[in-house]
């Protein structure tokens, strides 16, 4: 059983304890004003927030400039989102699907993030967004 089905379950216990005339599992607290019903194997029924459509904009292409050229990894999600809202080529919406769909874990190498946010990534491509960057010099 997850965590938030146990502390759901708990507090439906705990209120039928702490409540006289209160049924031990018919109701839970939600973040909504209704109350929400408890099942013992699913937890809440509640629909989860739908997370933001990807932007047309906002492609696999440059999402990878933006890890190989601008993060500095190993890095946390927060650091991450930071250094890639700091750049200008991101839009506000391209950077909240990013800090919507990026999961929240610390990430080893550019790969890890772009296979996060893009799971279909050819192999050849997350080979590429690690590679040492080479500028010329005369």
């Amino acid at each position: 059983m997850t965590t938030s089905k146990t502390l759901t379950l708990l507090l439906a216990t705990l209120g039928a304890v702490a409540m006289p005339g209160a049924r031990a599992g018919a109701e839970a607290l939600s973040c909504s004003l209704e109350p929400v019903a408890v099942n013992a194997d699913a937890g809440c029924t509640e629909a989860p927030v739908a997370a933001p459509a990807r932007p047309a904009s906002l492609t696999r292409g440059r999402l990878f400039h933006q890890i190989r050229y601008h993060l500095t990894l190993p890095a946390s999600r927060p650091r991450i989102l930071d250094s890639l809202a700091a750049t200008a080529e991101l839009s506000e919406a391209e950077a909240a699907w990013i800090a919507s769909a990026l999961p929240r874990r610390n990430f080893s190498s550019g790969a890890e993030v772009l296979r996060a946010l893009f799971p279909d990534t050819p192999a050849e491509v997350l080979a590429r967004v690690d590679r040492p960057t080479v500028v010329a010099s005369r």
